[in-house]
């Protein structure tokens, strides 16, 4: 008889052995990978980190459901990024949607799926996600200093000390909640109108060229009001060749180079009230695993 189970750390020896069945080679540093699915990153009241189905003592289905608390619009919002379905091919028929029912009974919590597979994409959108985006862009940093003769002068800083000190206490919660995350960095942008707060993960491409991937903006009407000038200062200050970001945070903008890349399948989220530009990537599993 197949049961549906929380999952714990405690859970993660048996559930293993499933998560092989993505691809990854069975190495000491994936296992360690995986194994931050099974923990409470950010310490929130849920005493579990997904489920599992089980048969006969073993795990033939789970799914992750990373939990957060986030400050969106003043308001204090519950976050479950669902993370790594995977159900057996002898279960699925009959099982594939159970995962998902203890998330459709979460009241009032943000869903998000990332990088889900096809067959979960699917399931996810008869559930009633709605796409969060289906594409980002590569936007080469602005290297004519010509183009700013007129614009008002930004300063970028990195050193975290410094940017601890002029950060709102949103901004600070973030950082301190990522600080473990040795993928990501830290940016804050001073202008005349204000301080942007930006966590950013360097993408390292052909040629070794940097990029800094967008995950968090503080302050987004600030970022694309001075965004030809953020674009010249990363070249210049911190030698990233451009940025990396999805097409929600910078829609309506007028940019003339840029370069589209589609995702594998859109990433998807479900919520009554928080709209897309309102969701990014911090608190899931787009810091623990990339």
């Amino acid at each position: 008889m197949v049961e549906l189970k929380k999952v714990t750390i405690d859970d993660f020896e048996m559930v293993y052995p499933l998560l092989l069945d993505f691809g990854k080679p069975d190495t000491s540093e994936n296992r360690d990978i995986w194994k931050q699915l099974f923990i409470n990153q950010w310490e929130t009241d849920e005493d579990y980190t997904g489920y599992m189905l089980v048969d006969d003592n073993k795990a033939v289905g789970y799914m992750g459901y990373i939990f957060s608390r986030r400050k969106i619009n003043s308001k204090t919002e519950k976050f479950c990024n669902m993370s790594g379905w995977i159900v057996k091919k002898d279960y699925r028929k009959e099982y594939k949607m159970l995962l998902y029912e203890p998330a459709m009974e979460l009241k009032d919590y943000t869903l998000t799926a990332l990088f889900s597979t096809k067959a979960a994409h699917v399931l996810e959108r008869r559930l009633g996600f709605k796409e969060l985006d289906d594409c980002y862009y590569y936007i080469p940093a602005n290297i004519n200093p010509l183009l700013l003769l007129f614009k008002r002068k930004i300063r970028i800083i990195n050193d975290l000390n410094y940017i601890i000190k002029y950060v709102d206490d949103i901004s600070s919660k973030i950082i301190e909640d990522h600080l473990k995350f040795k993928n990501l960095n830290h940016l804050l942008v001073e202008t005349n109108e204000g301080n942007i707060y930006l966590t950013i993960k360097q993408l390292v491409r052909k040629r070794y060229l940097s990029f800094a991937e967008i995950y968090y903006i503080s302050d987004k009407k600030l970022f694309k009001k001075y965004f030809d000038q953020i674009r010249y200062h990363l070249l210049t200050d911190l030698k990233y060749v451009g940025i990396v970001i999805d097409s929600r945070f910078i829609k309506g903008m007028n940019i003339s180079l840029k370069y589209k890349v589609n995702y594998f399948v859109s990433n998807q989220y479900m919520s009554d009230h928080l709209e897309p530009e309102d969701v990014d990537y911090l608190y899931t599993e787009r810091v623990i695993f990339y």
